[in-house]
């Protein structure tokens, strides 16, 4: 049996842990769509999701959303006429209903209709399940309506015994109620009220005994509590709780520690204790324990039994430290706390408006005197709950005065005597001529009160604060200095006495007043005027320093010269910035927060905080709403009073799980669905993977622990990524997340904390599609490699195919057209130097020459050979040098760059040639000195330079230089994507060519 319900034992002997009873009760918050129905059965899965059935079906609820199944639904049910709910050891749900089972496959999502035994697709329709029972092995036994028992075999029904001539009712009908396995792996089971035990025989089993009991007559409960002793205890409807020998077969009923006997009408609940122990509780009375071997009952936490006043439970189950109690519109949990916190008049629902303290009282004789909100001013009994209202006034806070009186404040009825020994209360008579006219009634609203003397009280109210003889009814609001006016307009909250002041805490500010002197100053206005105008609530005197709660800066410490020394807030430590109450005790400061509580030690400044998580009532305290009585403290809650001591908050230490809480589901959405897989709880996974048509997906977590509600979450996928804040929300989404490998980290952030603490973290894998992996890259990039690669050798073999062509042109060109060329100018030639027409024939061989000079060039343009810069400038230089011994001109090459191994494509090389040769052609026949210079430079361009002198009264030779030979240039740098440029000056001509290199 689980630690859980050994606080049920713990809670009647005197070791306590804590001052707290070792209970909290709670109704879980199920939808309106479950309360509104009647809920039949209820099962917790081993993950602590709830399972609910009712006259809609079978229903899962993990804290946020319900999913719900019936006949229709994927996965279906057999049936929506449910009678039984069991969710075994291997995560498999077993539905029992009117017509046949069905196990639903928790980790697959799947749903399987159980079969007759060697009828495979012929569910067992004719089966009303009554019970559900696993064994040590794992077995699942099923008891039925017509007193069958089965086992479960490979989702078919094994028949292991039949009951039916046992104990039938008098319309020959018997059914199974109860199945329990024993020792000597025997199996108890009642048969219409009569218990049966069963001997194992083969694979079947056999009665053993029956026991007739005919003392009794009436139903027994599905509760059995089965004892190592071989002694069972019962419950029998409109009877009571008995106990039954399984070896004498004696029966006699259960004693209860209680002056009077328990009714028949009280439906009695049966649960196993720690140490073999059992656990009774009874709608009408609360809880019981039941020790077996000394057969004693004792009655204990009868706080607990207060909440179940108003429900009625129909069954109880147990689950990982809790106990749940189902009833018609509902479910309550009762735990195990582990808390130094006493709550008491705390609403367990938050349907119920939750009783908000005001004031807390308490007198010598042990009674509690409260104000609320909700009921007003009431009397508690706080050993046994019992509570009276005295009056439905609001009751901001009370003062004790001599002769057993208290001092009311109220809100709008002013301030009332109430005698606690005659338990009257009667208004205060008070003088108002010395109140302003408009503030009279407005004065009526009394908020904080303090004792100047035996007869002189401080009031404050909604609108400044007077002191008031009791005696006479006379007040006093007269005070010195300009802060009087804003005092008047200011909601006072608190009063104190120190020293030779007395300090008001408004809205307003802080108002210190001085009776010496009759002055009234507003703290920090020449100090620290951010201060001047704040809210505040509470002051107290800690040390040589006071300390005053705010709303927005947590605690401000200040010195009695009014001068500001620290804050204390969120920043460093505390749990929240707007502070009601303020109580010094020892060498701590208990400070009531609207995020929780927080125990501030003095000298070192540390603090620990206390939330709803620690199991207070609420985070939420009301100002002035405080008590101390002996070493313990008392504290008004938005929901209740809390109470306990410094010692008891030091010694406690938290649970090291925060909060028991898993993924729900896992959604998923493509580019043409959305799919959910709900199975997250029940797989162990080592990660969540994301399979790459994902375009986007969302994690859902929860539970039905009542810390999930009340935490802040954050998550991140890295370690170095910022946190994502997501609030109270349960819900992570995710849109074009990147694939690879992340770490899903899952935190909250506790009030007053700056370390965040780790609930959940698993790794995450965001599959990439096959186009973003590195084999496909690497693929893809071989591809355009080889696609590349081809396209080189493609070009490369054009380009050795037209090398080959250009040479063989050439050759022939030379070989063929040369040669006769050739003997031409030499016939001519030869023929010139005979008698005849000599200058004929001189112009014949003038004319070859130029010719096979011109063939010699075009064969060097044409042939692949030459194509590199080396070539280039060996024919100009050969060029220059004819043109030299040809014209007798000098010329100067100048050569720039490095040129030796450099290639050049055959178009740039012949348009290069022929701009160069019509250029140094033109300066060589037209310019007016023989002389010319010629700069060729290779770099990221190769740059042309060709200039000489000319005569600039010779118009022909200027229009030659640059004429139509200057046009047939520039086409020619153009299919080189080059450019030309010729410009004149003072009598020079000038030409520069650019080709890109």
């Amino acid at each position: 049996m689980t630690r859980f319900l050994l606080c049920f034992y713990l809670c009647m002997i005197s070791e306590t842990l804590f001052a707290n009873n070792g209970f909290r009760f709670r109704y879980i918050d199920l939808p309106n769509t479950l309360r509104e129905g009647n809920i039949k059965d209820m099962e917790i899965d081993r993950h602590g999701l709830l399972w609910i059935s009712t006259s809609r079906g079978l229903h899962r609820y993990d804290g946020n959303r319900i999913l719900t199944f019936d006949l229709v639904s994927k996965p279906a049910i057999i049936n929506i006429a449910i009678t039984r709910l069991y969710a075994d050891r291997s995560d498999n749900l077993w539905v029992g209903t009117q017509s046949g089972i069905t196990k639903f496959d928790l980790k697959n999502w799947t749903t399987t209709s159980v079969n007759q035994k060697g009828q495979p697709g012929r569910p067992a329709r004719s089966l009303f399940v009554k019970e559900f029972y696993e064994a040590k092995d794992g077995t699942i036994y099923v008891g039925s309506s017509d007193a069958k028992i089965y086992r479960i075999e490979k989702d078919q029904l094994v028949l292991v015994t039949d009951l039916a001539k046992i104990n039938p009712n008098p319309s020959g009908l018997s059914s199974i109620e109860m199945i329990r396995e024993i020792e000597g792996g025997e199996l108890l089971v009642t048969c219409n009220g009569k218990f049966v035990t069963l001997k194992k025989q083969q694979g079947s089993y056999t009665v053993n005994r029956y026991y007739p009991m005919p003392e009794i007559d009436g139903q027994i409960s599905k509760e059995v509590f089965y004892h190592p002793s071989g002694k069972v205890i019962f419950y029998v409807e409109t009877r009571g709780v008995y106990t039954l020998n399984l070896q004498t077969g004696s029966i006699a009923p259960l004693t209860y520690a209680v002056k009077d006997s328990v009714t028949k009408e009280d439906r009695a609940y049966l649960f196993p204790l720690p140490h073999n122990r059992l656990g009774i509780f009874f709608n009408n009375r609360g809880f019981f324990s039941y020790d077996v071997n000394d057969a004693a009952a004792k009655a204990y936490a009868p706080g607990l039994a207060d909440y179940f006043r108003n429900i009625r439970v129909r069954y109880i189950r147990e689950n990982k430290q809790k106990l749940y109690f189902g009833f018609h519109k509902g479910i309550a949990e009762v735990q195990q706390v582990n808390s130094p916190f006493r709550n008491t008049l705390s609403t367990p629902s938050i349907e119920t408006s939750p009783l908000s303290i005001r004031s807390i009282y308490r007198h010598t004789d042990g009674m509690f005197y409260i104000g609320s909100y909700k009921d007003g001013f009431s009397r508690l009994n706080m050993n046994t709950g019992e509570r009276e209202v005295l009056s439905k006034k609001i009751m901001y806070t009370s003062l004790l005065w001599p002769k057993d009186r208290l001092l009311l404040a109220t809100e709008g009825d002013g301030l009332q005597w109430f005698d606690i020994k005659t338990q009257k209360m009667q208004p205060l008579q008070m003088d108002t001529t010395n109140l302003p006219f408009n503030k009279r009634l407005h004065n009526k609203y009394i908020l904080s009160l303090n004792r100047e003397n035996d007869s002189m009280v401080w009031v404050g109210t909604y609108f400044g604060v007077y002191l008031l003889n009791v005696n006479t009814g006379i007040s006093r609001t007269a005070f010195k200095g300009a802060a009087e006016e804003i005092l008047r307009q200011s909601k006072v909250y608190d009063i104190i006495i120190h020293g030779n002041k007395r300090y008001f805490a408004t809205l307003e500010g802080i108002f210190a007043y001085t009776p010496g002197n009759d002055e009234l100053v507003r703290l920090f206005e020449d100090t620290d005027a951010s201060y001047a105008g704040g809210d505040y609530y509470c002051i107290a005197p800690v040390q040589q320093e006071l300390w005053a709660g705010t709303n927005g800066r947590g605690i401000l410490v200040f010195n009695e010269q009014g001068k500001v020394l620290r804050e204390i807030n969120v920043t460093n430590g505390l749990a929240g910035n707007a502070v009601y109450t303020l109580i010094r005790r020892g060498e701590e400061v208990i400070a009531g927060t609207d995020q929780g509580l927080s125990l501030i030690n003095i000298h070192d400044q540390q603090i620990r905080n206390y939330t709803r998580l620690d199991h207070l009532p609420s985070n939420e305290f009301n100002h002035s709403a405080f008590l101390t009585y002996e070493d313990e403290i008392f504290l008004g809650t938005l929901n209740g009073i809390t109470a306990f001591t410094v010692k008891d908050l030091k010694a406690y230490k938290p649970a090291d799980t925060l909060v028991s809480l898993c993924f729900t589901d896992f959604t998923t959405g493509t580019k043409n669905k959305l799919l959910h897989d709900f199975t997250m709880p029940y797989k162990p996974l080592a990660a969540i993977e994301v399979n790459p048509e994902v375009q986007y997906f969302s994690l859902r977590f929860g539970g039905v622990d009542n810390a999930i509600e009340q935490l802040h979450y954050y998550y991140r996928l890295t370690d170095k990524a910022a946190w994502q804040e997501i609030g109270r929300q349960h819900e992570m989404s995710f849109v074009g997340l990147a694939p690879g490998d992340y770490n899903l980290e899952l935190v909250t952030l506790l009030p007053g904390e700056k370390v965040y603490k780790t609930i959940m973290s698993i790794p995450l894998i965001v599959n990439p599609a096959y186009y973003q992996t590195w084999w496909f890259r690497i693929f893809v990039l071989l591809v355009l490699i080889g696609i590349g690669w081809l396209i080189f050798r493609y070009r490369m073999r054009e380009l050795l195919k037209e090398q080959q062509l250009r040479t063989k042109i050439a050759g022939d060109l030379h070989d063929e057209v040369g040669s006769s060329l050739t003997r031409i100018y030499f016939q001519a030639d030869r023929l010139s130097t005979q008698p005849g027409d000599a200058v004929s024939l001189q112009k014949i061989a003038a004319s070859s020459k130029d010719a096979l000079s011109t063939m010699s060039d075009m064969v060097w343009s044409i042939d692949s050979r030459f194509d590199t810069a080396a070539d280039l400038v060996s024919r100009i230089k050969d060029h220059l040098m004819n043109l030299q011994n040809d014209l007798d001109l000098t010329c100067s090459l100048t050569l720039k760059g490095e040129y030796a191994a450099r290639s050049l494509s055959q178009m740039v090389r012949q348009n290069f040639f022929l701009i160069f040769k019509e250029a140094v052609n033109n300066a060589a026949r037209y310019a007016s000195e023989p002389h010319m210079k010629i700069m060729l430079t290779f770099g990221q361009e190769i740059v042309l330079q060709v200039s000489n002198a000319y005569d600039g009264s010779r118009v022909k030779m200027k229009h030659y230089q640059g004429g139509q030979g200057l046009q047939h240039m520039r086409l020619r740098a153009e299919k080189m994507k080059g450019t030309l440029e010729v410009r004149t000056e003072e009598n020079v001509y000038a030409l520069c060519l650019r080709v890109p290199g």
